[in-house]
């Protein structure tokens, strides 16, 4: 008689714990008997893997690891034995290598992304806003890789007023503090979202443990309305880039159907007004306001430096149809100061002759700082102001500079690098901050794709005043720096770029510019004030070199 001695049919008698949740790793024990030397363990299905720490005869122990985008489900777990000796099983007919399966849960997450409100209003204007995008678990699980991005929505792609195919370049969307990040122990994880100067709406997409989904974000104003079709004015400016160009705020509509009225029973009486007699309205704002692009390039400098709050509208004075007697501008004035209008720009004298109306109904806010760092000196002979008014964020700098230098919004790597810098500068105090600020004004002049723009002497001088003062220089201060460069420093030997670089650093001692870059705050600093006397004449005592 023969006798065949094998080794016994390994068998589980149960695993803790018996689930986890996808992308989890968790320590596990399997126990049972007839394990033997080094088994290894099987489970079913992709995305979920066992690695063993030790083994005995009757344990296993081990963790197993689970793809963040891997099913949930039962999964079968069984143990191979090895045999005793490890070497190989041996077998005999009534005997297997191979356990019972015992099932693993691999339990599905829950996951939401939200935001703390779908409406925020466009960079650049009076209380604009940010939202909190929170992506979070549920369960809370830590320390889960969480990614975010803010994507333009194919419904809503020529929103706002914008036409996209009718511009160029790239459409800015706004900036994510941080596009990833890990949840914590809430199981969440959050972020700011800050708009651009562009108004429509945008989408901001999450994904954790295979999760993907996404939340809307309007950023505009909603309060705005259409300019009607009028007996005695006419709207005009709409364009294929911009063709909804005459909406505004409820206040402002009604002021400029009134002053038109006005204007016409004061001209014309009870006869109708000759159709190329009536007021010419151009461009109040976009249907949800941000910045009007007059040029359809999307950036935040040039024209129409106003006009994103629906309280401005042009008014065409000296060209037909529509012009304007000059004997009427004095009484036209008046009638615009009693209807709202109580702060009209004259720019009669410019290049493109227009009265520039804004609907402050005797207000002094925001718009009364910002015009004097948007006109310059000229416009604003006397008048003390309160800078703090005009504080800008520090995402609003960063962006504007990055517009006035490279024509284009910075990218999200380049974005959270010098926010971080500006931020933590901030904090740091003043002097930390005016370097900060002037490095990067500094690098983005000295950029290889700066000087690839190959911009004319005109054009650099505009592009300072853009990244150091936020505007256009005056006549005035145009042909004064011009002179300057033509005539002091292009005498010298010193390369072009030295040269520009002699212009930066004076231009960076005027106190206007220092005033911007210290107001940059949020509502828990005080602003930094400063009168009339503070603001240095743009045109005198910056440069002290010969």
């Amino acid at each position: 008689m023969v006798f065949r001695v094998g080794d016994h049919s390994p068998i589980i008698t149960s695993i803790s714990p018996n689930g986890a949740y996808v992308g989890e790793t968790v320590s596990i024990t399997i126990t049972g008997t007839a394990f033997g030397i080094n088994p290894t363990v099987a489970i079913d299905g992709l995305g979920i893997v066992f690695t063993r720490n030790s083994s005995s005869d009757t344990h296993i122990e081990g963790f197993i690891s689970i793809d963040e985008e891997t099913y949930a489900g039962i999964r079968g777990i069984k143990v191979i034995s090895l045999g005793r000796t490890g070497l190989g099983f041996q077998s005999i007919p009534t005997n297997s290598n191979t356990s019972n399966v015992e099932n693993f849960n691999v339990v599905p997450v829950n996951a939401t992304i939200t935001t703390s409100t779908t409406n925020v209003r466009p960079a650049e204007t009076t209380n604009s806003s940010t939202a909190q995008i929170s992506v979070c678990l549920e369960p809370a699980l830590s320390n889960k890789r969480v990614t975010l991005s803010v994507v333009k929505r194919p419904q809503y792609i020529d929103e706002g007023g914008h036409v996209e195919t009718s511009h160029d370049g790239t459409r800015p969307l706004g900036k994510l503090t941080n596009t990833s990040g890990t949840t914590g122990g809430n199981g969440c994880f959050s972020t700011t979202y800050t708009p651009s100067h562009i108004a429509g709406t945008v989408g901001v997409n999450g994904s954790v443990l295979g999760f993907s989904g996404g939340v809307d974000i309007l950023v505009g104003f909603t309060e705005f309305v259409s300019l009607p079709e009028g007996t005695n004015y006419v709207r005009i400016g709409e364009s294929t880039p911009h063709p909804k160009n005459n909406w505004g705020k409820q206040a402002a509509i009604d002021g400029l159907i009134q002053i038109a009225n006005k204007y016409k029973s004061r001209y014309y009486g009870r006869s109708p007004i000759p159709e190329d007699k009536k007021l010419r309205y151009n461009d109040t704002s976009l249907p949800y306001g941000g910045k009007f692009d007059l040029a359809h390039s999307w950036s935040s400098t040039g024209s129409h430096a106003e006009h994103r709050e629906g309280i401005n509208t042009d008014v065409r004075c000296c060209a037909d149809p529509g012009s304007v007697p000059t004997e009427r501008w004095e009484e036209l004035n008046l009638i615009f100061f009693n209807n709202g209008s109580t702060r009209t720009n004259d720019e009669t004298q410019t290049s493109a002759p227009h009265w520039h109306l804004r609907f402050e109904f005797g207000s002094s806010n925001k718009s009364e700082a910002s015009s004097f760092l948007t006109e310059g000196l000229e416009n604003n002979p006397s008048k003390v102001m309160e800078i703090n008014e005009v504080g800008r964020t520090p995402h609003d700098f960063i962006e504007g500079v990055y517009w006035a230098v490279l024509g284009r919004e910075s990218d999200q790597k380049e974005y959270e690098k010098w926010l971080t810098r500006i931020t933590e500068a901030k904090s740091s105090g003043n002097k930390q901050l005016l370097l900060e600020a002037e490095s990067l004004v500094d690098k983005l002049f000295n950029s290889e794709e700066y000087w690839a723009r190959q911009r004319t002497n005109e054009e650099f001088t505009q592009d300072v005043f853009w990244a150091h003062l936020f505007r256009n220089p005056s006549k005035g201060e145009l042909s004064h720096w011009l002179g300057y460069t033509d005539n002091s420093v292009s005498k010298s030997s010193l390369s072009l770029r030295e040269k520009r670089n002699i212009f930066l650093r004076g231009f960076r001692l005027n106190s206007a510019h220092q005033l911007i870059v210290l107001n940059l705050v949020d509502p828990k600093y005080k602003p930094i004030s400063a009168t009339r006397n503070t603001i240095p004449n743009l045109t005198e005592g910056l440069f002290r070199m010969k």
